[in-house]
């Protein structure tokens, strides 16, 4: 297969920058199944031997695209690198540079902040979608919602300050289990999960080829498992703002690892899904065992369109398969997961790119020895939400 070809345009000036472009580093979504979505940053090194970094004016919004990936990140920072000797005029400067830092959806909503803004009560993510618009005078025109996925509980109404990506991060927490999140082009999404449900067009990665065939799976070259640690809690106190904070054990958990905490705000209406909230939260990684998986791969190694298809599917859901040998076992292991973010290195050889996933059954929420929920023990059972 080709290097994936990656494409710069500038929206805000209409203008293709790709020529330009050395390398660049980026991050989609997050690294952990309980990390908040805090937003990302995108570095690009670009040739300035003409002044290149003109067309990088801070707040321009440029598109970094290739196929179906692709995402809008507005310039926040030019990092002059002049070549030495070239501020006289003995200088050629043939081998300047300039560093560009953009910042991504969430981290631009970081900084927008929001006094007293009235909230009326609704679904946690219909709440946001269509309260906070370019029309109530809190999202800049240039950016946008884009989502049929609303919540299934409430977020309370009554005045809130703070940021946006507080507000976005707080309902987000509101639901059980919460949904993601992922940025097209100027546009953010919110999509929740299902278990339990069947993934006939999931990407596998794997450690070689094999025997397989088609544009379904993607070949690895590291492969790291690693246990919960801070991840694991199986005690959790959900701190709604109007009504008590609900607070819930595993109790197997507990029984066994003793007490581990962790306490979340949430925007519920009420006791009971408030409670919910921390129900889930205890039992969702109540195994300190429990892992998680960074796959790092690159473009040039694959011998099919897997990649390809991988974005395409996170653009609409976050399902893929992973295959792997404990060290010794002889035997393989196949795990169903969740990918919860992507980070992408690249330069005009390849891009690399490690994918950050959680066992997909994190997202369940039937629990058979809960009331609410239905896990017995640290065994998950399907769930269609």
């Amino acid at each position: 297969m080709a290097k994936i070809a990656w494409n710069f345009y500038n929206f805000s000036t209409s203008t293709d920058l790709t020529a330009d472009v050395m390398s660049f580093s980026r991050m989609r979504g997050r690294r952990s199944f309980l990390d908040q979505y805090s937003g990302q940053q995108m570095t690009v090194t670009i040739r300035n031997n003409t002044n290149q970094s003109a067309n990088w004016d801070i707040g321009n919004a440029i598109n970094i695209g290739a196929g179906v990936d692709s995402q809008y990140f507005w310039v926040s920072e030019v990092q002059y690198n002049d070549q030495v000797g070239t501020t006289t005029t003995s200088g050629t400067g043939s081998a300047s540079t300039a560093t560009i830092v953009m910042d991504d959806w969430m981290t631009r909503a970081g900084r927008i902040q929001m006094t007293d803004f009235a909230f009326t009560q609704d679904l946690c993510i219909k709440q946001l979608i269509n309260q906070v618009t370019v029309a109530s005078g809190v999202l800049p025109s240039n950016m946008a919602w884009g989502n049929t996925f609303f919540g299934s509980a409430d977020a309370v109404g009554g005045n809130y300050t703070g940021t946006l990506s507080q507000r976005i991060n707080l309902n987000m927490a509101t639901n059980a289990p919460p949904p993601q999140l992922y940025q097209f082009s100027a546009t953010l999404f919110f999509y929740g999960q299902s278990s339990g449900s069947p993934i006939t067009n999931a990407v596998t990665f794997q450690p070689s080829v094999g025997a397989s065939t088609g544009n379904l799976f993607i070949v690895y070259k590291d492969f790291k498992r690693i246990t919960a640690g801070q991840n694991f809690v199986n005690t959790v106190t959900a701190t709604p703002p109007t009504v008590a904070a609900q607070t819930r054990t595993n109790a197997s958990s507990v029984a066994t690892y003793g007490t581990r905490f962790n306490g979340i705000s949430t925007q519920n209406k009420n006791t009971t899904e408030a409670g919910n909230v921390a129900q889930w939260n205890a039992n969702c990684q109540s195994n300190p065992y429990d892992l998680r998986y960074e796959i790092t791969f690159t473009d040039v190694t694959q011998k099919n369109f897997g990649i390809e298809n991988m974005l395409s599917n996170y653009f609409s859901s976050s399902f893929a398969k992973i295959k792997y040998v404990v060290p010794g076992s002889g035997v393989e292991t196949s795990e169903q997961v969740s990918i919860e973010g992507i980070s992408y290195s690249a330069t005009p050889d390849q891009t690399t790119f490690t994918v950050y996933c959680s066992p997909n059954d994190y997202y369940t929420q039937f629990v058979l020895n809960s009331a609410t929920f239905g896990v017995l023990d640290q065994n998950r059972l399907g769930v269609t939400y």
